[in-house]
């Protein structure tokens, strides 16, 4: 068995936190992109009304006010 100089395991060392740092940057920028995704008006109604996505008919949008307001009695005050 052979020893690996201690100068290439600093090399090593390097390359694992290089590839790391890389790695935190791309998880960064996804999460700003899901953000600035969640912060546009259609995200910010989907966030305060789950479902409307699916509910494309007045019908349907007007079901999930309905259950929104039986869960919720105080929103009708």
């Amino acid at each position: 068995m052979s020893r690996r100089s201690p100068r290439h395991d600093r090399a090593l060392r390097i390359e694992i936190l290089r590839a790391r740092a890389a790695m935190e940057r791309q998880s960064l920028a996804h999460g700003v992109q899901r953000l600035g995704k969640s912060l546009t008006p259609r995200g910010l109604l989907e966030s305060f009304l789950p479902g409307t996505a699916r509910h494309r008919s007045s019908s349907g949008f007007l079901l999930q006010a309905l259950r929104l307001t039986r869960r919720y009695p105080l929103v009708l005050s």
